[in-house]
């Protein structure tokens, strides 16, 4: 099975091809491949490439840049999304696209938060990543997985919220989940999460010296409350 990954050079897309991908033959696709930002292009790169399965980590990750330039947001979430997904269309191919627990505001009835859900953006990065799934659900054959990732280095900021949880996981365990239901052919919508933390305790295990703030004080951007995901594995 040729299985094609956008976002190669990203922190997950390095993870994902670490992995072993059993009887796979793995296609690293990067922005020097094809601008996902731009139709035409992906089109061709996926007729190109012709692989029968499709796993979309190509995101840009800055929220606070996506909040201050909306169109920085939108051609670099929503619209490689939107792109991949009808590429994936045109050559029968399954996408398996990687979405965010930032779609919900935290206000949810219902905690953890099952998959079934209706997304709840409060900021604008999040509202490019409900459209990003929007967009990966229009495939008939596509797994949407939600979830967190961070690094294993230590928290990179001063401060860190106190009324925010989230169901945490690494980059190399959120590798290894999308290796395993790509493989199994899972559909729908996927929630993982290797484990619930709040967030100011898990940034204070690896920097113990953080502050912890509420989220009305960061003043970038509106952040969610609890956004702890209900796993269905």
């Amino acid at each position: 099975m040729k299985v094609a990954v956008t976002g190669a050079s990203g922190r997950l897309g390095k993870e994902l091809l670490r992995r072993p991908w059993a009887g796979c033959e793995l296609v690293p696709l990067t922005r020097a491949d094809a601008d996902l930002s731009d139709a035409e292009a992906t089109q061709r790169l996926l007729q190109r490439v012709r692989p029968q399965v499709v796993v979309h980590t190509a995101s840009a990750t800055d929220l606070v840049r996506c909040e201050r330039d909306r169109q920085y947001g939108w051609d670099n979430i929503a619209l490689p999304a939107l792109h991949v997904a009808q590429g994936c269309i045109a050559t029968g191919a399954r996408l398996v696209h990687v979405s965010t627990d930032y779609v919900f505001s935290g206000n949810e009835p219902v905690h953890p938060i099952p998959p079934e859900t209706r997304p709840d953006p409060t900021h604008y990065y999040a509202v490019c990543k409900v459209a990003a799934e929007m967009a990966a659900r229009a495939v008939p054959d596509h797994l949407v997985v939600r979830t967190t990732m961070k690094s294993r280095e230590p928290w990179k900021h001063d401060a860190a919220p106190q009324d925010m949880w989230i169901s945490h996981s690494y980059y190399d365990e959120v590798a290894e989940v999308l290796e395993r239901v790509t493989l199994e052919g899972r559909r729908g919508i996927l929630h993982f999460g290797a484990r619930d933390v709040n967030v100011y305790e898990f940034a204070r295990e690896g920097r113990p010296t953080v502050k912890p703030v509420l989220r009305a004080d960061i003043k970038t951007l509106q952040l969610p409350g609890d956004i702890r995901l209900k796993v269905n594995l």
